[in-house]
């Protein structure tokens, strides 16, 4: 189970963050978060263990909202390009499955949401 370990890096990103902001962080509400279509993470395991490695910490509690990436291919034989919006591993104007993925394996910090102190 990867999850439990890229909920480690999430959390020491989020809490890294917080602590190099000039207005003190209280709570952090809510992560968002993008999640690659091939990056073989499901939502809701990470979600779990998210919440408890967030315990005790400022992120306890905090929503973790995640959304799929859109990821763009390329032909590598005609140079067709265009967003993957279904599994497909064959270019459409050539038929060639010659193809590169730009992107799509990762998890990425978009956005904190958070409760200062002032």
């Amino acid at each position: 189970m990867h999850e439990a370990s890229l909920c480690q890096g999430l959390l020491d990103l989020v809490l890294e963050t917080i602590t190099q902001q000039t207005t003190p962080v209280k709570k952090v509400t809510e992560i968002v978060c993008e999640l690659g279509p091939f990056s073989c993470i499901e939502p809701t395991t990470l979600a779990s263990c998210f919440e408890l490695f967030a315990e005790n910490t400022p992120c306890e509690g905090a929503k973790l909202t995640l959304t799929r990436s859109i990821v763009t291919y390329t032909c590598q034989e005609c140079g067709y390009s265009a967003d993957l919006r279904k599994r497909l591993f064959h270019c459409p104007n050539c038929g060639s499955d010659n193809i590169h993925f730009n992107g799509g394996h990762g998890l990425m910090l978009n956005a904190l949401r958070v409760d200062t102190e002032e």
